[in-house]
């Protein structure tokens, strides 16, 4: 027997609903028997959680890969949330995920005020993604009753809609005993990025004590690109632990606010080279002449990866007097900067010197590698 017409055999006696195809290569399959679907629908109220999950799993395949039954899977699942047992609202919620109707819309929100916790965490997980903005008033409320994972959730789907109404409650979350809860709520404020989010980050930032908390908060700060979130990262970038300097090194490049040289330019003196290397790229970004002393300095470090960031950060920089100490250096094949999906390779140093003096310098060859 062929080895494809096997393969649709067996997959027509796991899902029935491929069964026309099988038997005889119909242009349209047999729909889905009514009552094997209101069985299926009995299921997700099991008392079994592997009979619920085997019948979630069998609803959505139905509901995603049947066009045929799809209008009508999608009334039963909003009859579920309107009727259903709670276990079924909360699966029909997650099943309706790529609905866009408009009554699924309203439903779903209506649900963040249930009773049930597994339907409102259903809910919010609908909005999450879906980026629903009407939620957002219902989400602040949950903001205040929820804990733990539910009010983490609740942090990131205000997060995923991006409304600035949702700072302030986002703020005082930054204050909960629950670090999931602290980092969800950064991790919202960053993507929201209004600047009227950095004083508060900061000093949330100057009490935190643990490191994976830190870096969530100093890359927030960093998405807001706010000065005023400036000293606070200065003064973590001193912390004991490596990531979080390498975080504050990095984001200090992002807000590119001039007084933070000095404290980037002793960053690249750390032992770590990873620290060194974004010290040196935040000095290009911020772009500040009183830098090029001490990258040039720096061209002579043991790392690859921290002498290539040197030389492009001076070609940023654009000092001329850098190029002696670019040109000492010799040929340097790495990979260049690019906002595009696609590796730039090429001589550094050449493409360095040519972008500070593109007079007397030819632009180098470039080797493109990847896809756009």
């Amino acid at each position: 027997m062929p080895t494809i017409l096997l393969r649709v055999l067996l997959l027509a006696a796991v899902f029935p609903v491929a069964s026309g195809f099988a038997a005889g290569c119909q242009t349209q399959p047999a729909p889905a028997d009514p009552s094997a679907v209101d069985e299926l629908i009995r299921q997700l109220n099991a008392d079994s959680h592997q009979v619920q999950s085997n019948a979630f799993v069998r609803l959505r395949w139905l509901y995603e890969f049947d066009r045929w039954q799809k209008a009508a899977l999608e009334e039963k699942f909003v009859g579920l949330i309107k009727e259903g047992h709670p276990r079924q609202v909360g699966y029909a919620i997650l099943l309706l995920s790529g609905s866009g109707r408009q009554d699924v819309r309203e439903l779903v929100v209506a649900c963040l005020k249930s009773e049930d916790p597994g339907v409102r965490c259903s809910a919010v997980e609908w909005v999450l993604g879906n980026h629903e903005k009407s939620a957002v008033p219902q989400l602040l409320q949950l903001l205040k009753t929820e804990s733990g994972v539910a009010k983490a959730n609740v942090a990131r789907a205000l997060g995923a809609i991006k409304d600035s109404d949702a700072v302030e409650g986002l703020v005082a979350s930054l204050g909960d005993a629950d670090a999931a809860v602290r980092e969800s709520a950064a991790a919202a404020l960053g993507a929201i990025g209004n600047p009227a989010a950095a004083k508060p980050l900061a000093k949330a930032l100057e009490a935190e004590k643990k490191p994976q908390m830190v870096c969530w908060l100093v890359e927030a700060l960093g998405k807001l690109k706010s000065k005023d979130g400036a000293p606070a990262i200065r003064a973590t970038l001193a912390s004991e632990d490596s990531f979080v300097r390498r975080a504050c090194a990095k984001t200090l490049g992002a807000i590119a606010d001039a007084e933070s040289v000095p404290a980037l330019i002793a960053a690249t003196k750390d032992a770590e080279d990873e620290v060194r290397e974004f010290a040196a790229r935040s000095l290009g970004q911020i772009g500040d002449k009183k830098a090029v002393a001490c990258l040039t300095g720096l061209l002579g470090d043991s790392s690859k990866r921290v002498v290539q960031a040197t030389l492009i950060a001076l070609a940023e920089i654009g000092d001329p007097q850098a190029i002696p100490a670019i040109q000492s250096l010799g040929p340097f094949e790495g990979t260049l900067p690019t906002d595009r999906a696609v590796s730039i390779y090429t001589d550094v140093q050449a493409w360095a010197l040519w972008r500070l003096d593109p007079k007397g310098h030819k632009q180098p060859e470039i080797k493109r590698v990847g896809h756009w």
